[in-house]
């Protein structure tokens, strides 16, 4: 019985030993996918808003427009147009 009661000891121990290092790798991966998860969610939420805000730009590039790219999400690109001299945010869509 004596034997047992150590067996059992020593596999817990064991188990222990390889299940924390495992256990604090996903807590670490888990939370850095939801602070990506939570930042794309906020980037399509700013771009949205401005798009609403400031328009969706419905022309097509010809390579002399300048522009520059403020960022992206997915399949929507915020970007500075400049017009005239004057500098616009569009979105595309």
């Amino acid at each position: 019985m004596k034997t047992f009661i150590v067996g059992v000891i020593l596999g817990v121990l064991a188990a222990t030993g390889i299940f924390i290092p495992i256990l604090v790798h996903e807590q670490k991966a888990k939370y850095e996918f939801g602070k990506m998860n939570g930042r794309i969610d906020a980037l399509q939420e700013a771009a949205s808003i401005l798009g609403k805000e400031f328009g969706y730009y419905k022309g097509c590039f010809n390579g002399k427009t300048p522009f520059k790219e403020l960022f992206e999400v997915k399949a929507t690109s915020v970007l500075m147009i400049e017009t005239n001299g004057v500098k616009t945010i569009k979105v595309i869509p």
